[in-house]
């Protein structure tokens, strides 16, 4: 099996969508002789944030010397973006090689009537990859939830973390906070560690700390009073945690915030399991970690920004954000929103900041139409436009602001891709 013949292989299970429960990722993961088990695992669930946070630890732990195995969803180009080992994507040959033991896995589970998904496979994908590489700590994002979620197959993390939980996907994990809770703390186990998010919502806290007790686990909240902020800017942010000086290239509030709840998770590796993990390696590699789409900064002259706000929490620290830092400029915002994603109450937020409001509708079957999005964004600012493809909105998007003005491409992260691949193409045109 060849590359492109491994990546029809993964792709064509696109069709059974998204199926929770841990059934057939159990019996994938048995035919594939539990790849999982033999591995070391930092496992992390929330709305908001997770990614960030795997980001800084898989960074850290990368500079501390251990082969660091990094699993992450959804990708914004390359499929290979999702599995990362030491900061790298795993290799063609090996995404090859590993998809051939996938396959005659399901073709097994197929005959049967259990055909595991395209997230499944890519989980049990990156279990493979992460044995075969020999991975020292693997740091394990939930795709969706928790308890139900193909990660939760593992049975021996030694760490998990709960990120910023608000409403999100309530069709599928429920209408309240607490429904929600109650799903992304499936993955926390019996007498293990924990670690919380520290700005948490107060019903959620309560519910995670009911639910580390009953598991006999080490629970941990971030110190925030032991945290301050010493400068920060359109570049990075610089903080005290714990008499320790870090600089944050995350940008927004919030970042701090997961910061420290991915510093807490190092300190737990080091204090109580025991890994080599120097102050100056936490230094280095928190500086170090790179996030796409997370307010990443594409353009100076004008800012462009790109962020994956595609929630209500993540509009409200976006909006946050632009407030704080964008003050004073000619604002275009361009989003495109899914329409099972809260986007009313996202444009609520972000449109009554901007100049112009360019929608456009994300490449994707779940995509909020663009002029759907307009007609809502037209409630609240001055100027809002429906445009066709990415291109023509960041084409428009620089017409409309001058260089000393900014642009904020948001929503969801299925646009991410194109709006970095048109920014760059649109500067380079003028350059």
């Amino acid at each position: 099996m060849n590359y492109k013949q491994a990546l029809y292989f993964i792709n064509s299970s696109k069709s059974l969508g998204s199926n929770l429960g841990l059934t057939r990722i159990e019996i994938l993961c048995e035919l594939l002789g539990n790849p999982q088990s033999g591995l070391k695992f930092i496992h992390i669930a929330g709305t908001n944030g997770k990614g960030s946070i795997c980001a800084m630890l898989a960074s850290v732990c990368k500079n501390a010397g251990l082969k660091t195995g990094l699993y992450i969803s959804p990708y914004l180009d390359d499929i290979r973006e999702s599995i990362l080992i030491n900061g790298r994507k795993i290799t063609k040959v090996d995404f090859s090689v590993l998809c051939v033991k996938l396959n005659k896995a399901s073709k097994i589970m197929s005959e049967q009537d259990m055909q595991p998904t395209e997230y499944e496979l890519m989980t049990a994908l990156a279990f493979l990859a992460f044995e075969k590489n020999g991975c020292e700590i693997v740091v394990l994002e939930t795709g969706l939830g928790g308890r139900l979620d193909a990660t939760n197959v593992i049975k021996n993390p030694l760490i998990s973390i709960i990120a910023s939980i608000s409403l999100d996907h309530i069709n599928i994990l429920g209408h309240t906070i607490e429904e929600i809770t109650l799903e992304k703390c499936g993955i926390i186990k019996k007498d293990t560690l924990t670690i919380s998010y520290p700005l948490q919502n107060s019903n959620a806290l309560k519910i995670i700390k009911d639910i580390v007790k009953q598991e006999n686990n080490r629970f941990i909240i971030p110190d925030i009073d032991q945290l301050s902020v010493q400068h920060s800017s359109l570049n990075s942010t610089s903080i005290i945690y714990k008499e320790r000086s870090l600089r944050l290239p995350l940008l927004g509030e919030h970042q701090i915030y997961n910061a420290v709840t991915a510093i807490e998770a190092i300190f737990a590796l080091r204090d109580v399991y025991g890994f080599n993990i120097s102050d100056a390696n936490i230094k280095k590699g928190i500086t170090a970690t790179k996030h796409s789409a997370r307010l990443e900064l594409l353009c100076k002259k004008p800012i462009v920004l790109l962020d994956g706000a595609h929630n209500t929490q993540g509009a409200q620290a976006l909006a946050d954000f632009i407030k704080q830092k964008i003050t004073n400029k000619p604002l275009v915002l361009v989003m495109g929103m899914f329409a099972d994603k809260a986007y009313a109450e996202a444009v609520a937020l972000l449109a009554p900041l901007c100049n112009t409001f360019i929608a456009i509708t994300p490449p994707n079957p779940r995509a909020l139409p663009a002029e759907q999005l307009r007609l809502e964004a037209a409630k609240c600012t001055l100027e809002a436009l429906a445009v066709e493809g990415m291109e023509a909105a960041i084409s428009l998007a620089f017409n409309k602001c001058n260089q000393t003005g900014a642009i904020i491409i948001c929503g969801s992260l299925s646009i991410a891709a194109g709006a970095k691949k048109a920014v760059k193409n649109y500067t380079i045109s003028k350059s």
